[in-house]
């Protein structure tokens, strides 16, 4: 499946790659954790196209999938702002 990057995305793998990683591996750990859905959010999408339909469907994936770029981009934050992972 072919996604298209949000620019949000790439702020998070500048943020990757600030940790050390190659942008091969920023690109998998975004796959994983933004990108995958949980059955939660297959229950929820499915949801919304049988009810409201497909325009409310897309609308839903979008803002799935917003609020876990939000999500994983402040645990990286956090992670940056933790002295254990301070890089100098």
């Amino acid at each position: 499946m072919l996604k298209q990057r949000n620019t949000f995305d790439y702020l998070i793998m500048s943020l990757l790659q600030y940790q050390g990683l190659i942008k091969k591996e920023a690109q998998k750990l975004i796959d994983t954790n933004i990108y995958q859905l949980t059955f939660e959010d297959v229950d929820s999408i499915k949801y919304y196209a049988t009810h409201f339909g497909d325009t409310a469907k897309d609308k839903q994936i979008s803002n799935i999938l917003n609020r876990k770029r939000t999500e994983y981009f402040l645990y990286l934050q956090k992670q940056l702002n933790n002295p254990l992972f301070k890089i100098n």
